[in-house]
């Protein structure tokens, strides 16, 4: 069975006693230090207390982190981190220059980019682009405004059928294309160090394991889930997913972060691009606020495709 590489996200200083690593569960492989939010740390401190890998980001405002400093000291940041860590994110806008690709070899190099929804076909260009500069892998991220806007990401992986390049949506509508990424090939999957998925939409990386059995890759053949606008704390991933390994049953029970739910019903329900990745969504769980969306949706809508309402479920709870 492949796995995918778990990666811990550390978003803060450490503490006294270190606890936050002395948590990451032993199926992570590597270790990515925010250095935007936490400042700069010894790497030796943290191979003292991680066996993995460790990977260092210094994420810019424009990529959605903190760092609003001058270029110069950027680039001197990144190339201070450059001897002792085993991975440095180079931003494709900023960081490309020569010296840093001078002193940073190819496979220390995870060169990113975030930009707004759009296209696979988009999306595929742009890592055409990034790959002219070797590196160890790509990570393309989008912040999405809808869960719809991840079928592109997912669309490209499948198409591309790569094995370095990462491709995600962020935010609460997002984190299901960033869920379901590595079965498409993405060979990155990224949590935040600690047991609460946050608000923002970022998966901690206890619940990637508990919820979703990460890091193996079991067969995913179906998609189950629960849509509304607060269903990150339901234990109903992690009780439905667990259910599925056990029956050795290929599915995937998710959460749908939705402000509107007729978006969700057109896009995701009666759109095809689901079944044409090879993932049809074959019962949802509705939850508050979409009850009554939910209901006016499904009585007026599952006969428009043909098919679309076939083997389906629809729960309003």
């Amino acid at each position: 069975m492949a796995n995918v590489a778990l990666v811990a996200t550390l978003i803060a200083p450490l503490s006294s006693n270190a606890a936050e690593i002395a948590d990451i569960p032993a199926p992570v492989k590597w270790l990515q230090w925010r250095a935007d939010l936490a400042g700069d740390v010894s790497p030796s401190q943290l191979r003292s207390l991680f066996p993995g890998k460790l990977l260092y980001t210094l994420k810019s405002q424009h990529y959605g982190g903190a760092f609003t400093g001058a270029i110069a000291e950027r680039h001197s940041r990144i190339l201070a981190a450059a001897a002792d860590y085993d991975l440095l994110e180079l931003e494709s806008g900023i960081d490309l220059t020569s010296e840093l690709l001078a002193a940073i070899p190819a496979h220390k190099r995870l060169i990113s980019w975030h930009g707004p929804p759009c296209s696979a076909s988009q999306l595929r260009r742009k890592v055409g682009e990034l790959s002219a500069v070797p590196a160890h892998s790509y990570c393309l991220t989008v912040p999405a405004e809808k869960s719809s806007d991840g079928l592109q990401t997912l669309v490209l992986l499948k198409a591309m059928g790569r094995n370095d390049v990462t491709a995600f949506c962020t935010g609460p509508s997002g984190l299901w294309s960033r869920l379901l990424s590595p079965f498409f090939g993405a060979p990155l999957l990224f949590g935040q160090s600690g047991f609460q998925n946050s608000s923002s939409g970022e998966p901690s990386i206890h619940r990637l394991i508990s919820d979703y059995g990460f890091p193996a890759l079991h067969p995913v053949r179906e998609l189950y889930g629960m849509v509304g606008n607060r269903v990150f704390q339901s234990p109903s991933p992690r009780l439905h997913n667990a259910g599925y390994r056990a029956l050795n049953h290929a599915a995937l029970f998710l959460p749908f972060h939705e402000e509107r739910f007729e978006d969700f019903w057109n896009d995701m329900i009666m759109a095809p691009q689901l079944e044409i990745l090879g993932l049809p969504i074959l019962g949802l769980t509705i939850v508050s606020p979409h009850k009554e969306a939910a209901l006016a949706s499904a009585g007026s809508g599952l006969g428009e495709r043909p098919g679309a309402a076939a083997d389906r479920s629809l729960q309003v709870a």
